[in-house]
């Protein structure tokens, strides 16, 4: 009843703000939506965004749910496995995923020699020593540890850990188009080849991509199970509906289909709406309004 309608909106404001403005996207005039894109990409946040060839960033969240380089969509299961999740030459990111629902992942960057590890207690460590203070810089692998997350910057791969949202971001240089290797594809702007495996041929199943991307071959994968939005709740597809219908002034920029369709799967709808908009602030854009989780 219109009674009930009125008394649940009371109680949940910010849901009501933010079904109100769902279908916002819709009604956004193509020229206004080409204008925002226009703006963050000819004045980006940083001026090594301004000539090509552009980075690309892939997404991980919670260990399993994975956006790669060129937006295609995977997951894989939580597991003691150690996962490639890019490699560039001799340059790599491996990836130990947590059993545990709140647990963060266990990252590996090897680049230049030098080896550094965010464990899933946050503790970073370079060349197996400790890292204590704010930020370590050697040779052109620099750590700044923050607040909010943990940054390693290289020349090749920049490696973002968001504490709050068990997120991932995982940058990559324009440099490395079409020759990069892992489950996070190989950005040569085709999703399709992002279900290769390093063999070249391509895998049938979810299943045998993740196996295929293993350190250790011999490590054994629990099953993935598949995606099907006939078999997503409807409390889950309302509450992703609403966390993303208020983003939209981020959407010309970083397309939301990608992030709409990991939510519907994700342990945590909270935690990818997190993700994406951690992916909006490396671009310049900013929440205007709050998560409301």
């Amino acid at each position: 009843s219109l009674t009930q309608a009125a008394s649940y909106v009371s109680l949940s404001p910010m849901f009501s703000v933010d079904t109100s403005l769902w279908s916002f996207e819709a009604l956004l005039p193509t020229p206004v939506d080409n204008l925002i894109w226009a703006y963050y990409s000819f004045m980006p946040r940083h001026a090594r965004y301004l000539l090509p060839p552009y980075n690309r960033t892939a997404m991980v969240v919670d260990g399993t749910e994975i956006i790669t380089f060129d937006g295609a969509v995977l997951r894989a299961p939580p597991s003691s496995c150690k996962l490639l999740l890019a490699q560039y030459k001799s340059d790599s990111l491996i990836m130990q995923s947590q059993q545990a629902a709140a647990a963060s992942s266990h990252f590996i960057l090897k680049v230049s020699g030098i080896t550094v590890e965010v464990k899933p207690d946050f503790t970073v460590t370079m060349n197996g020593q400790p890292i204590s203070g704010p930020q370590q810089i050697q040779g052109e692998v620099k750590v700044y540890k923050m607040a909010e997350k943990i940054e390693v910057m290289t020349p090749t791969i920049t490696l973002r850990v968001y504490k709050m949202s068990h997120t991932a971001s995982v940058e990559v240089s324009g440099w490395t188009y079409g020759q990069l290797a892992g489950l996070l594809g190989t950005y040569d702007g085709e999703m399709g080849n992002d279900w290769m495996t390093p063999s070249g041929s391509r895998a049938s199943s979810l299943q045998e991509l993740v196996k295929s991307w293993r350190e250790d071959q011999q490590c054994q994968i629990p099953s993935v199970s598949p995606f099907s939005p006939l078999h997503v709740p409807i409390v889950r597809m309302v509450q992703c509906n609403a966390l993303f219908g208020v983003r939209t002034r981020c959407n010309p920029v970083v397309r939301q289909e990608s992030f709409r369709k990991m939510c519907f799967t994700s342990r945590n709808a909270c935690h990818v709406a997190r993700a994406y908009s951690a992916l909006c602030a490396t671009k310049g854009v900013m929440d205007v309004f709050p998560l409301g989780c």
